[in-house]
């Protein structure tokens, strides 16, 4: 039991404690609302004079009366019902229509402060010509207004606290608009953007008319004019002291506080519209990220005129007010010179800021509600046609709340000291001092508020509502779109689903949230605000220079086992009569010129900028004089063959390698004193070329690249002295070896190698110099081509020289001692001079072959005439044989006399003979003491003697 009342009294004392505390809290949230005396039935009536209007101004579409009506009942009976807020008053609105005329809203405002209910404060109204003269007169009658719609930033200048003292507006202002842009812009780093202004709208342009007085207020009803002289006299006193009131423009606002520059602004107006010449200024400037300021009735004209311009697109972003209204652009294209496909397409892809119409949390208001069913009962309550949904309801409902949280702290700080406040007796404005001091205890509740409401919390700050900014994006659905297209049908009931909330600005927290996700952009990642410039510093690639530095490790190695070979068999007689020595050398410069081509790719990327200007010099020497070393070698072998074989007689010459080594000393000094005064006079430093530039479409930036080089005073100089030297070398090694093109000794068995090494190493320098002039700015290219050539080149050489002396080794390793006959020198030297014959040679020619037809003909004569002969001599009893002679291959035919034995007659040579000829011998003689019985076959030939060496027809020799 004892257990039992212990438990009990615990459950008591928690019990009591959270009924304590509950209590206590809603005391603090009711402003002690226990302590007001209250009799329910005898509230007191609390007026609020109310200015609302039955037209609707084009900037305020649906701020009419008509389409705000539910949201003032929801208010006015949440706030009288409420138990903590104005306990014992009842909030009563005293509406006036003010028909969007500076007229009637001044006339309005004067029937307000005559009649006998006294007003605590004026809500409203929606248009800015009304609200500007009312909010000027209603500091004079120390009367708070508070504007539900209005957004107009010159209420937010730096003259607004002079001239609009009382004036609030519920609804967020310029301020926070022009912080919500920053913070986008700043988000995306966008500094630089450019600005298209409708300057015919002060609402746009933030300009006023010199004239401070509109021609409206002349027009007031005669019984006002005592009524309007003192608001006269005080716009008179504000004409001369600022004859046209200073209005900031936010342009000026942006580059002067916020560190975004401003490339270029145009201004037009609805009249002459000069769009185009705007939009090509700014294209001018290279504007990439464009502000437009300009009404919904001109908003497509200058869309239109983007996409004549080619302002659309991945690389352009533009960020305009939101117009709140479901497919505004639609409606817009029928005097336009674009389609709607091409206005959509412009369209594509750009921001608009617009405030936040409902909040979309969770959070409880004051009433006790969500946000959404705030929305949901005024959707109830608001029926078309009569009612159309209005984007100010939330702020006509969190309006009149501000009035009476404002309110309802008045009367609590009255309580406090121990008054009662009594609308009736208060707010007379008999004595103007104490209606000043009511209109600063107001306007001081009013800074200190911060409550929630249906579009966010409420906060005030120089008599700003810091509200919320929706950031909203044109991302378009087809579907929707031709299906709209298709049915012709707009309606403003109807969700825009080209609209896309990607982000928001909540100017009570300062807080910008930014829904990333949400964002498709048509490059995947957000446009620069203009081209930017990156310098890069080009190098050769890493992958470039080692497949190099591959391939000349694997030719120096190759260069390393020719020389050894060379040197190991250097007394072997094939090698010894090529002069290895000499052969070295060539060896030498070769591997000398594959170094350089690891030397040409190193840059500052892999040593220190000081050891970059000493392997301009290293790379200079050594590739001069390993191609010195070389060609030079090469050069002085060939010039050793063409003395030997210059000589006509060919006496005996003998030129030993010194003197070729001589040769290849005195180039050497050569390059040296060049080099040498190149280096005193002017050593190479590095030094940084800035290439052309080139465009990224892609990732849109402006790419100045730069390349290092070796750079001196007096380059063009010391190159020309340079390759105006090599260049004669170049041409004295090329003649040399044509002139020695068909000699073919063995004594000097790689004559023939050498000469086409030479012809390999003038025309590779040729074309490798001319291209290293065209190509020096592309450095990748550049290296490629150079490498790949002196490889080449030096490859080529060494194969050419190398490969048939390993050739021949491979063959007759084993006798180092083969024999080449000198005599075979002289045989084997052939000089074809058949093209340098002159006239006269020419003309000894033809006579000679004239000479061989005539020849010709008298040998066919002759041989007919000796068959002849051959057959009568049958015919007489002579014999005829044939003898076949083995040593001479001649088929002779011999006639011989039935009584001797000696033979007579002639010899016929056939085909079988080496070099076929007819040789007829007619014996004439005259013999007194022959044998009869003999006979003699007797023709006289005269002694000629004629010779024919073409093989097409035989030779004759008669004798």
């Amino acid at each position: 039991m004892a257990c039992e009342r212990y438990v009990c009294k615990g459950v008591l004392l928690v019990f009591a404690t959270v009924i304590v505390t509950t209590l206590d809290v809603l005391c603090q949230k009711c402003n002690h609302w226990h302590r007001r005396p209250f009799t329910p039935g005898k509230e007191i009536p609390l007026y609020i004079g109310a200015m609302f209007s039955s037209v609707e101004e084009s900037t305020h579409i649906g701020a009419v009366e008509s389409n705000l009506r539910p949201a003032i009942d929801i208010a006015l009976a949440d706030i009288n019902n409420h138990p903590c807020v104005l306990r014992g008053y009842n909030l009563t609105l005293i509406n006036k229509d003010t028909q969007c005329k500076p007229s009637m809203g001044m006339k309005s405002f004067f029937d307000m402060m005559n009649e006998e209910r006294k007003k605590l404060a004026i809500f409203g109204g929606a248009c800015t010509r009304t609200n500007e003269l009312v909010a000027m007169a209603a500091n004079f009658w120390h009367k708070v207004q508070l504007s539900y719609a209005e957004n107009h930033p010159m209420f937010s200048s730096r003259d607004s606290k002079d001239m609009y003292q009382t004036f609030y507006r519920i609804v967020p202002g310029h301020r926070d608009q022009l912080q919500a842009r920053i913070r986008f812009l700043h988000h995306f780093n966008w500094t630089k953007v450019g600005a298209i202004v409708q300057n015919d709208d002060s609402r746009h342009s933030l300009n006023t008319n010199d004239n401070c007085v509109p021609s409206e207020f002349y027009y007031l009803p005669s019984q006002q004019q005592k009524l309007t002289t003192l608001i006269l006299e005080t716009v008179s006193v504000f004409c001369k002291a600022n004859k046209a009131p200073h209005m900031e423009a936010f342009t000026t606002a942006i580059e002067r506080k916020h560190g975004v520059a401003i490339l270029a602004t145009h201004g037009f107006s609805s009249t002459k519209m000069n769009i185009r010449e705007g939009l090509k200024h700014l294209k001018a400037k290279d504007a990439r990220i464009i502000i437009g300021e300009f009404n919904v009735s001109l908003a497509a004209a200058v869309f239109c005129e983007a996409y004549s311009q080619k302002l659309y697109g991945p690389e352009y972003v533009w960020i305009i007010p939101g117009y709140h209204q479901d497919y505004w652009w639609l409606s817009k294209t029928d005097q336009l010179p674009c389609s709607r496909f091409q206005l959509r397409k412009a369209l594509e892809g750009h921001f608009a800021l617009r405030f936040t119409v409902i909040r979309s949390d969770t959070t409880r208001v004051w009433s006790d509600k969500t946000a959404a069913q705030y929305d949901a009962e005024y959707r109830a309550k608001c029926k078309p046609p009569h009612c159309q949904y209005s984007k100010y309801h939330g702020y006509v409902y969190d309006g009149l709340w501000t009035i009476a949280q404002a309110a309802e702290n008045l009367i609590t700080t009255m309580m406090m000291r121990g008054k009662h406040f009594n609308p009736e007796q208060d707010l007379l404005d008999s004595d103007r001092d104490v209606m000043g001091a009511w209109k600063l205890a107001l306007m001081e509740a009013i800074d200190s508020l911060e409550f929630e409401g249906v579009t966010g919390k409420v906060r005030f700050y120089q008599n700003e509502r810091l509200g919320r900014i929706r950031i909203v994006r044109f991302q378009s659905d087809n579907s929707i779109f031709i299906s709209t297209l298709c049915n012709h049908f707009i309606s403003t009931n109807v969700p825009d689903q080209s609209y896309t909330a990607v982000g928001e600005y909540d100017g009570a927290e300062d807080r910008f949230t930014l829904f990333g996700q949400r964002i498709i952009w048509q490059n995947g990642s957000p446009p620069a605000d203009a081209i930017q410039e990156v310098i890069i510093r080009r190098y050769v690639d890493y992958s470039v220079f080692y497949i190099m530095c591959s391939l000349v490790a694997i030719c120096i190695m190759l260069a390393i086992a020719l020389l050894t070979v060379n040197i190991y068999f250097r007394n072997h007689k094939f090698i010894k009569m090529s002069s290895p020595n000499v052969n070295n050398l060539i060896i030498l410069g070769s591997i000398m010129t594959y170094c350089s081509v690891i030397l040409l790719g190193i840059d500052t990327n892999m040593v220190s900028e000081l050891d970059y200007s000493r392997m301009c010099t290293a790379k200079v020497w050594i590739l001069c004089f390993g191609f010195t070393l070389a060609f030079g070698s090469m050069f002085a072998k060939t010039w050793r063959v063409h003395s030997i074989f210059n000589d006509i007689h060919l006496h005996k010459k003998a030129i030993k390698d010194y003197k070729l080594f001589l040769i290849v000393g005195v180039l050497l000094l050569i390059d040296v004193l060049i080099l040498s005064t190149w280096l005193i006079i002017d050593p190479m430093q590095m030094a940084v070329k800035q290439l052309p530039t080139e465009k990224d479409e892609r990732s849109n930036l402006l790419i100045k690249p730069t390349i290092e080089y070796c750079k001196t005073d007096y380059t063009v100089v010391f190159q020309a002295l340079l390759y105006g030297y090599k260049g004669i070398f170049l041409v004295l090694g090329c003649f040399l070896a044509w002139e020695t093109r068909n000699v073919n000794v063995p004594a000097l068995n790689d004559s023939k190698y050498i000469g086409m090494s030479v012809y390999n190493v003038v025309l590779v320098c040729g074309v490798g110099v001319a291209i290293s002039f065209i190509l020096q700015d592309q450095i990748n290219e550049c290296y490629i081509i150079i490498s790949m050539f002196i490889i080449f080149c030096t490859t080529i050489t060494l194969a050419l020289v190398f490969v048939p002396k390993i050739v021949e080794l491979m063959q007759n390793h084993r006798d180092p001692t083969i024999h080449y006959p000198r005599a075979m020198m002289r045989s084997l030297y052939v000089i074809n001079k058949n093209r340098m014959l002159n006239k006269d040679i020419r003309e000894q020619i033809l006579r000679q072959e004239k000479e061989k037809r005539i020849l010709k003909r008298r040998l066919s004569a002759v041989r007919r005439e000796t068959l002849a002969i051959l057959k009568y001599s049958a015919k007489l009893g002579t014999s005829v044989h044939q003898v076949e002679d083995d040593h001479s291959k001649r088929e002779t035919v011999m006639m011989q006399a039935s009584d001797d034995d000696r033979p007579y007659g002639g010899v016929y040579v056939g085909p079988t003979d080496e070099k076929p000829r007819i040789s007829c011998e007619a014996l004439v003689s005259h013999r007194e003491s022959h044998s009869p019985g003999h006979l003699f076959i007797t023709k006289k030939f005269p002694p000629t003697v004629a010779k024919v060496d073409q093989p097409e027809s035989p030779s004759l020799s008669i004798k």
